[in-house]
């Protein structure tokens, strides 16, 4: 079945897409059709990735990317790639509109 065919908005079964990592299942009946949506695709972490998810998850406040080079034993700019990963993964979000803040921080998203 042909799922634009049927008026369903591009943009429903992308942003659907986009948070089950598969498009919903459309199947027509006799007089109407069923729709099957799919729940949310679980992000994939590392060991690196769940240690700053620990860290700041427990701390009490928002936390630098120096508070948390530190409390990890990594290097400043390896920490960046890890918080990146982790903001596109939508797991944790920076404090200020731009990350390239020197005051931006970091907290648990969810």
């Amino acid at each position: 079945m042909d799922l634009h065919s049927l008026g369903i908005p591009v943009k429903i079964l992308k942003l659907c897409a986009e948070y089950s990592g598969r498009e919903p299942d459309l199947e027509e009946l006799d007089n109407s059709f069923k729709v099957t949506l799919y729940p949310k695709k679980k992000a994939v972490v590392g060991e690196v990735e769940e240690g700053i998810l620990n860290l700041l998850r427990t701390s009490d406040k928002p936390m630098k990317t120096r508070e948390i080079s530190a409390a990890m034993g990594l290097a400043k700019r390896t920490t960046i790639n890890w918080i990146n990963r982790l903001i596109e993964k939508n797991m944790v979000e920076p404090t200020s509109e731009s990350r390239n803040d020197p005051n931006c921080e970091y907290r648990f998203k969810y």
